[in-house]
């Protein structure tokens, strides 16, 4: 009978002892997903419904995707309609009433963010693949993701007061995290001040506004447009007269990167736009140190 009572005493103080349950977390995509387990720790469960290399405009939704947000206590979305295509046609489907527009449960990281290439015209003539709200790739500039972490932080906080201080303290080390990195990256980048590259979509310029780099053209002649001979063209001529030498590419749209680079002279870099959920881009900061170990890699610098 001491035994028993032994054993009773044990299960109820790490019941005690133990955390409330975990919130079940979310994100639409990794950045999201790894900062939420940097500040979170323990106190989540953090799932993204995308693995990082999708191109987000032509993502279709997946059972899985369902069956994930009919369970969540909270959905983070990058917003400015990266994700318009599919993720509103699901969150009204598994009618959970926790990540409605509106409530705790539903947090868009886009609300801080000072918002690049925000169009004047608004029309499909720009563009089926237009951004409306402007350009939502705003994590491939790691000080938009400083504002993200103070969000995540805040959001988990109202979520679960009693881990409002393990929180604070999470991203208080994320953020000097983010100082580290930025010294490295952007000494590594300092040479490069000035360069022009050219990409395939409308998607680095978070990332060249930040380190100084020059988007001098784009192989889509409007967002969503399939790159025609004639606009080929003016890009190989923009490319030589501009000294390009790195070209930034999605995985689909490789050989025609690759076509250009080999007319101007220069090299295609194939890139995802956020971490991956696994492999060589894995965890923001990795991925980030892949960025722009590539961009100093391939880029031409400019002259004095």
């Amino acid at each position: 009978m001491k035994f028993l009572i032994r054993i009773v005493v044990v299960i109820l103080a790490a019941t005690l002892q133990s955390p409330a349950q975990s919130l079940r977390v979310v994100t639409t995509q990794p950045d999201l997903a790894s900062f939420v387990r940097l500040i979170g720790g323990d106190d989540v469960q953090v799932s993204s419904l995308t693995v990082g290399s999708e191109d987000m405009h032509l993502l279709r939704p997946r059972p899985s995707m369902l069956a994930r947000l009919s369970r969540a206590d909270l959905l983070i979305e990058m917003g400015l309609s990266l994700e318009h295509a599919w993720l509103p046609a699901i969150v009204r489907a598994v009618r959970n009433r926790k990540i409605r527009p509106g409530t705790l449960g539903l947090l868009n990281c886009s609300v801080l963010v000072h918002v690049l290439r925000k169009p004047k015209t608004k029309t499909r003539a720009e563009g089926p693949d237009l951004h409306p709200m402007g350009n939502p790739h705003y994590n491939l500039d790691p000080e938009n993701m400083r504002v993200v972490a103070g969000l995540i932080r805040d959001r988990l906080s109202k979520l679960n007061p009693d881990g409002a201080e393990r929180y604070k303290s999470a991203c208080a080390k994320l953020q000097q995290d983010i100082d580290a990195h930025m010294k490295t990256w952007k000494a590594k980048l300092a040479p490069f001040r000035g360069a022009a590259f050219i990409e395939y979509h409308d998607s680095w310029i978070y990332f060249a506004k930040r380190f100084g780099l020059r988007i001098v053209e784009r192989l889509e002649p409007a967002p969503g447009l399939a790159p025609t001979p004639s606009h080929l063209g003016h890009v190989i001529s923009v490319g030589k007269s501009e000294h390009v030498k790195l070209i930034v590419s999605r995985p689909a749209t490789a050989d025609v990167a690759e076509k250009v680079a080999r007319a101007i002279g220069g090299q295609a870099v194939t890139l995802p736009l956020s971490s991956t959920r696994k492999g060589r881009y894995k965890g923001y900061f990795h991925f980030m140190d892949q960025v722009v170990d590539a961009f100093a890699a391939g880029l031409n610098r400019p002259a004095k």
